[in-house]
C-alpha cells in the first residue's frame, strides 16, 4: 500500500461526514462493490437521497469513506479483476475523493469544511442545497468584484 493511499485512508477515517454526489447508477455500483468487500452494515439500500436533477447524495461517515476509498483504490488498478468500465468508475471516484482528502486535515483543523465529493460533470443544474442559481451567482460575482463570467462553483 502506497504512502499517499495510507495517508488518505487515515484522513478519511478522521472525517465526521462527507457528501458524495453522483449518478444513481454509479452509486449503485459503488454500494455493491463496498458491500461485497466490507459487508452491508455500512453500505445498505436507501442510504442515499435523490435530488430533482436525478443525482444522488450520500452522507458518508469517516469509516464508510475510508472503506469506499479502499475499495476504489484497489478497483482502479490495472491488475484488478474488475471490467474496464468498473475500473474507470473506481479510478474516477478515487481521483475525486483524493482531491477532497488532500485539501483536508481533520487533526489540524477539526472545524474545517469538507467539500462534497462530486462526480457530476454533464449533469444539468447541479448544485448543492443553499447554493445560488446561475443568475444569483452572476449577481454575487458582480457584487464581490469578480468578473460575472466566473459563475458559482458549488462546494
Amino acid at each position: 500500500m502506497g504512502r499517499e493511499r495510507r495517508a488518505r485512508l487515515r484522513t478519511a477515517a478522521g472525517i465526521a461526514q462527507v457528501r458524495l454526489v453522483c449518478a444513481s447508477s454509479a452509486w449503485f455500483s459503488l454500494r455493491v462493490r463496498c458491500a461485497r468487500r466490507f459487508g452491508a452494515q455500512h453500505f445498505h439500500e436507501h442510504m442515499e437521497t435523490v435530488g430533482d436533477d436525478g443525482l444522488v447524495t450520500v452522507a458518508l461517515a469517516g469509516l464508510e469513506l475510508s472503506e469506499l476509498v479502499a475499495v476504489v483504490s484497489r478497483g482502479s488498478r490495472w491488475w484488478s479483476f474488475d471490467d474496464a468500465p468498473g475500473r474507470a468508475l473506481c479510478h474516477a471516484v478515487y481521483k475525486a475523493a483524493a482531491a477532497v482528502l488532500d485539501q483536508v486535515d481533520p487533526w489540524d483543523d477539526p472545524t474545517a469544511h469538507v467539500p462534497a465529493i462530486t462526480l457530476t460533470a454533464g449533469a444539468a443544474q447541479t448544485r448543492c442545497a443553499g447554493c445560488p442559481g446561475p443568475a444569483d451567482a452572476r449577481a454575487a460575482d458582480v457584487a464581490a468584484g469578480r468578473p460575472a463570467a466566473t459563475g458559482h462553483r458549488p462546494c
